[in-house]
């Protein structure tokens, strides 16, 4: 069993250097992140499933930006639209750096001069995010849970 700061350091191994080349929504955010290098014990599709609040830049910008914004979300309290919105001005983005702090709280600074955070705390999910190689690729996967603890599945 790998310790945290084991965890944390396979984490930014696996996603730097990434592109972020797509996303869907359905319970949550899942993200599409490929490797286009040939490092062969390095997975080249990563998912990341977010559960817990997620926002770009720091939090204070992003409620800035929130309250902005010329129509509210109709059937979510949440900013879904919002990060919908910025998700998609993300995409074809690469990642520089990969930081995971000490409650699990995943922050992600793109190519774009953005950083892209997941809380690792969250009140409503079992997990908050869930860092995974698609199934048909192998069993890859990192699992932070609602209370910022990470282990590997």
């Amino acid at each position: 069993m790998k310790n945290t700061q084991e965890i944390k350091e396979i984490v930014a191994g696996w996603m730097q250097g990434m592109t972020f080349t797509s996303f869907s929504h359905a319970a949550g955010f899942s993200l599409q992140f490929e490797y286009g290098g040939f490092e062969p014990d390095r997975p080249k599709v990563l998912c990341l499933e977010i559960k817990a609040r997620c926002y770009i830049g720091t939090i204070e910008d992003w409620n800035r930006f929130i309250a902005q914004l010329p129509l509210r979300a109709r059937r979510t309290d949440s900013d879904e639209p919002a990060l919908a919105y910025w998700l998609m001005l993300l995409m074809g983005s690469t990642i520089h750096h990969v930081q995971i702090d000490g409650e699990g709280t995943l922050s992600i600074f793109t190519s774009d001069s953005e950083i892209l955070t997941v809380e690792g705390i969250d009140d409503v999910w079992e997990e908050s995010w869930i860092l995974r190689q698609p199934p048909d690729l192998g069993k890859l996967e990192i699992v932070c849970d609602s209370q910022g603890n990470l282990t590997t599945g």
